[in-house]
């Protein structure tokens, strides 16, 4: 290698690992089918990427409730890259926030429908 570049060459332009990357992920199988549309469109997507700097990725298949995958499968869920732990935090703090503002508009639909009995005191999914 000495030969070919240099010695001098190697200490002014030293080989870097690439940094490490961060992952996590947020499991979205089991919310209102509303809310997975709503996080997993690509507008949503793309503003969460812009936002936090992170790669999000949908990946898995959707299961009904009470239907497990089967072996080597995984239920829906979106994988979060990033340069560092504070990105990936930026961006599952989005993905909550979308999810929550979903569900609430599902709750205030049904309340204003009717649809539910008075003194419910709360939805049936709850956001981690």
């Amino acid at each position: 290698i000495n030969a070919e570049y240099g010695e001098e060459d190697l200490l002014q332009n030293p080989v870097t690992a690439p940094p490490a990357k961060v992952e996590d992920e947020v499991e979205i199988n089991d919310l209102p089918q509303q809310a997975r549309y709503r996080i997993t469109s690509k507008d949503a997507i793309a503003a969460v990427q812009d936002y936090s700097e992170c790669a999000l990725t949908v990946r898995g298949t959707y299961y009904p409730p009470n239907r497990n995958p089967p072996e080597g499968e995984r239920k829906l869920y979106i994988c979060i890259e990033g340069p560092r732990d504070r990105a990936i935090t930026l961006a599952k703090m989005e993905l909550k926030r979308m999810i929550k503002e979903e569900l609430n508009k599902a709750q205030m639909f049904s309340f204003g429908s009717g649809a539910r009995p008075s003194g419910g005191g709360g939805g049936r999914y709850s956001v981690l």
